[in-house]
């Protein structure tokens, strides 16, 4: 995929194929400013110009709850690590209205796991953690509820999540082994594994 500036987690192989061949699409990322585009011909939106000064691409500021797009203009959405940020009940309806008939929403977000609060107690803060985790049951009845159809979810990385997160909180770099990504691959067989995963991606259609 030469369209692609990286690849390192097994849940970005997931959320790029997701939204396939990006060529010829329109394709907004929201709220992602201060990070570097996965595809070429991205628009990159954030609330401020602050947050995109150090990003290359097309930049526009945008409201993700008053979309500044017209109506079906949009064939690709993708966000990571936003929609905690969000109100559903304003994203939703304009996620809707402007993706093209069969566009896609595709984000990537972390989890809802009751044993993360105990993790989060034992982990210091750092800005870029979210303030609350998703549960797939909520996006998915919220997505029907404002008709939005074949919604998808899939959760990754365990062990692979806690090694990244000490080398980011503590050491201040983003780091991982290749080898967790694999472990946590193979152990998810196992439900208590399974339910812990950390990365969910999921995604939305028109």
């Amino acid at each position: 995929m030469e369209y692609v500036k990286r690849i390192n987690f097994e849940e970005e192989k997931d959320f790029l194929n997701r939204i396939g061949d990006p060529k010829g699409k329109v394709i907004l990322s929201i709220g992602n400013g201060n990070m570097a585009p996965f595809f070429e011909n991205v628009i990159i939106s954030d609330i401020t110009f602050d947050k995109m000064l150090k990003t290359s691409g097309n930049k526009k500021i945008i409201d993700a709850h008053n979309i500044d797009f017209p109506d079906s203009s949009i064939d690709v959405i993708y966000g990571w690590q936003v929609i905690h940020h969000l109100n559903i009940d304003l994203f939703f309806p304009e996620l809707k209205r402007v993706l093209k008939s069969g566009g896609k929403a595709v984000f990537i977000d972390n989890a809802y796991s009751p044993n993360w609060r105990i993790i989060r107690k034992i982990f210091p803060k750092h800005p870029d953690d979210p303030r609350e985790d998703l549960k797939e049951e909520f996006l998915a009845s919220k997505a029907e509820q404002y008709g939005l159809s074949n919604f998808y979810s899939r959760r990754y990385n365990l062990f692979a999540y806690l090694f990244h997160k000490f080398m980011r909180n503590i050491l201040g770099i983003s780091f991982t082994f290749s080898f967790l990504v694999k472990l946590d691959k193979f152990l998810s067989r196992y439900s208590i594994i399974r339910n812990n995963l950390r990365n969910m991606v999921w995604s939305v259609e028109k």
